[in-house]
This record gives C-alpha cells, structure tokens and sequence, in this order.
C-alpha cells in the first residue's frame, strides 16, 4: 500500500522532471522552449491578443491533425472554424500542425518561425493564488462564493466589450474569479469528506462535475443558432455562476477540520 505523504512525493519528482533535460522536450511541442531559450541580447515582448465579438480561446489556437481536427470539429459544432476562417497550416518545433484564427495571420508567423510561444491562464493562476490564501482566513465557502458573485459583473466586460482595454480587463477578471472559486473546491471537498473516503470522494465528485461541464460547450452552441455568440457566453456564464454561489451558500463549512491518520 502506498501512503499519501509516497504519493506527494512522486508528484513531487514528477515535477522536478519536467524541468530536467528529458522533461524540456515535452516543451517544446508549443515552441516554448525556443522562446525560453533565446539569448539576452535579443528584443523580447509579452503580446496579448484580444478578439472582438465574444471569441473564446478554443477558437484561437486549432490543432490541424486529423484526429485532433476531428475532435474538436465534434466539440465545437456550428462554431468550429474551418477554411478561410483558418490562417494556413503551421507546424510547432516538434511538427504538429496547428492553424490560428484567420485574423491572427501574423501571430501564426511569429509562432511558425519560433519568436512565439502560447502562453493562458495568467489571470487563472493570480486568482487561484490569491483567493486560495484568502479562504484560509475567511472559510472556504464565503471564498468561493464571493468570486462566483464577483463573476457575473464582469460577464458583460468579458463577453461584449468592443475595446482593447476593456477586453484585457475582462478577460484576466473572468479568468481570476474562475478559479478563484474553483480552485479552492478540491480543499473544500477534502474537508468535508469522511476520514474513511476522502482519498477518493474529491477527486470523484470533481471529475463527475467535470464530466457534466463537458455538456456547456455543446449548449453554448446550441442557444448560438438562436442568438449571438456572446449572448449565449453570457448568459451561460450567469447562470453557472448563480447556482454554483447559491449551492455552495447552503452547503456546511469545515475548514480547520483535523484529519484522521
């Protein structure tokens, strides 16, 4: 049998390896090491890119094979992107084939020569971090329920906004409530499970949540055959929002709560 202080431990190996020679390889199937890896005397930029109209990141980046193709074709509906929607096929250092939205031609060139690598979840991890250390102070519920309510004012930035300004500002602020809220569930179900399933309750009962979340995107595209695409992204985004506060605000909180051995 193995203990859950041998298993932190792997983790813990697993994560010293990607950094090692063997594990930069995995990096470089963005290109992220050869941007990693250019000399000190060259001009560096951090590029963020905003796309009007409610755009979402599943339609930035698209990978070209064809099972991956199909993949996400199946996924995405009506609101895949294909033909003239596509910038021309470019290939990562490792070869894999990826194509941008047709109004990022020049980003595709930049990534295509490798002066670029993809680079998400900045605004993810800023409020991961901090609602995380927050909750330690004022419960995990009051945390998670707090940025889920946060959330829906930002809805309208994130979805409609027609400036540059406005959309870096919602873009980081959804992605920061997000997971705020999100990131703090695993503790939280951690705690409130029994001594005797808590190794294995969370990670279910996230990964079941995680199997119905999979259904939003396919409803997305469903209510946008009936209304613009960031009608739908709003008012999907409302209404997670809403019961995932609500829930939670009826729930028990025992954050402190000492764990048997």
């Amino acid at each position: 049998m193995i203990s859950r202080r041998q298993i932190l431990q792997l983790a813990c190996c697993g994560g010293g390896l990607a950094f090692s020679p063997l594990g930069r390889l995995g990096f470089r199937t963005f290109g992220a090491m050869s941007a990693y890896a250019q000399t000190t005397a060259d001009y560096r930029a951090l590029v963020c890119v905003f796309l009007f109209g409610g755009n979402d990141s599943n339609n930035t980046v698209i990978p070209m094979d064809d099972a991956s193709y199909k993949a996400y074709t199946s996924t995405r509906g009506i609101l895949a992107l294909t033909g003239s929607d596509l910038t021309p096929i470019v290939n990562s250092v490792s070869g894999a084939p990826y194509a941008f939205h047709a109004k990022l031609s020049e980003v595709a060139s930049l990534f295509s020569s490798k002066e670029l690598a993809v680079v998400a979840n900045v605004g993810a991890l800023a409020g991961g971090i901090l609602f995380g250390s927050w909750s330690e102070r004022i419960g995990r519920r009051r945390a998670i329920v707090i940025a889920a309510l946060l959330a829906i004012p930002v809805i309208p930035l994130w979805a409609y906004s027609r400036s540059v300004p406005m959309l870096a500002l919602g873009g980081f602020l959804m992605q920061f409530m997000v997971q705020g809220a999100w990131g703090i569930i695993p503790a939280h179900l951690s705690e409130l499970s029994p001594d005797s399933v808590r190794g294995f309750l969370p990670g279910f009962a996230y990964q079941c949540g995680v199997l119905l979340a999979g259904s939003v995107a396919y409803i997305e595209a469903i209510l946008a055959q009936h209304t613009r695409y960031a009608n739908a992204m709003a008012l999907t985004a409302f209404v997670v929002f809403t019961l995932a506060a609500v829930v939670v605000a009826l729930g028990r909180e025992r954050k402190g709560i000492q764990f048997a051995a």
